[in-house]
């Protein structure tokens, strides 16, 4: 599996869009791994974990053919996480040509998800029922895996948006798994139980936070510490675990290299934009 972060910020970006505080000063003069865009990712070229407002300068940033992407898997409606008007520029039609011509977007998330996605449709073409839909939705279901490719996904409960139901997923494949668990608070028993004695091999953390000792929707490195203690006591990671920590605030999270500092001797890895993971 090859798991790309394509971004590591909050909703607001790391420089925010109009922010003109230090933190946020300091990184658009230091720039490199300072700067983080809205949340998402890539899984082996074919697979994108949500869908942020910033995925056009993903693509040139990166020099992704996003034409590849046959899946998209949305943790929840946030518009840092789906920003269904850029789907638009999926359909064939009128926006854009693919090589496999008449291929179709294959879109998995939840109930609320569905809906933005058909009100981005009936802005753009005043109905959600258009000519030779350029997408399949797919309405998924807690602790019930599926197949994507080369990766088996399973979404589970996540401790976020109270109105409608967020996941984090697990993703599996060669015997290898990588919990993605992000935007979430501390998990849920049921959460957690369903890990019990699943060897992770890497934890990607929620620390939107950063230093702050909160747990309510996101989680910050304290949060991120429960967590960890809870996997190893149930068996679901050992000391060969990687453990990285994404989704930064400039409201509670220090530059990136202040950030790794902080967290050296805690064997976290701060996460950044760019940054590939690879399991064999």
């Amino acid at each position: 599996m090859e798991f790309m972060y394509l971004g590591t910020g909050a909703s607001e970006g790391y420089p925010a869009l109009f922010c003109q505080c230090e933190r946020c000063s300091m990184a658009m003069e230091l720039g490199g791994k300072n700067i983080r865009a809205r949340t998402g990712a890539l899984i082996n070229s074919d697979l994108l974990l949500d869908f942020s407002p910033d995925m056009y300068m993903n693509k040139l940033r990166y020099k992704l053919d996003l034409g590849k992407v046959n899946h998209l898997i949305v943790t929840h409606s946030h518009t840092d996480h789906f920003a269904a008007a850029e789907l638009m520029m999926r359909h064939e039609h009128w926006y854009c040509q693919l090589q496999e011509s008449g291929k179709k977007l294959h879109i998995y998330g939840n109930e609320t998800v569905e809906e933005t996605m058909k009100s981005a449709l009936r802005y753009d073409y005043g109905t959600d029922t258009i000519e030779d839909p350029f997408y399949e939705f797919h309405i998924i279901q807690s602790f019930m895996p599926f197949t994507l490719g080369e990766v088996t996904v399973t979404a589970l409960p996540a401790h976020h948006k109270p109105d409608e139901h967020s996941f984090i997923y697990l993703l599996e494949q060669n015997n290898t798994r990588f919990l993605y668990g992000n935007d979430s608070g501390i998990f849920s028993d049921e959460t957690f139980n369903y890990l019990r004695d699943k060897h992770l091999d890497v934890v990607s953390l929620d620390c939107n936070y950063g230093l702050e000792d909160r747990y309510d929707y996101h989680m910050g490195i304290s949060g991120c510490r429960i967590v960890r203690e809870r996997l190893l006591d149930q068996n679901s990671c050992d000391t060969s675990t990687s453990f990285i920590l994404t989704h930064f605030s400039h409201y509670s999270a220090e530059l990136h290299d202040t950030l790794v500092k902080n967290t050296a001797e805690e064997n976290f890895i701060i996460s950044y934009d760019g940054m590939k993971v690879f399991l064999a």
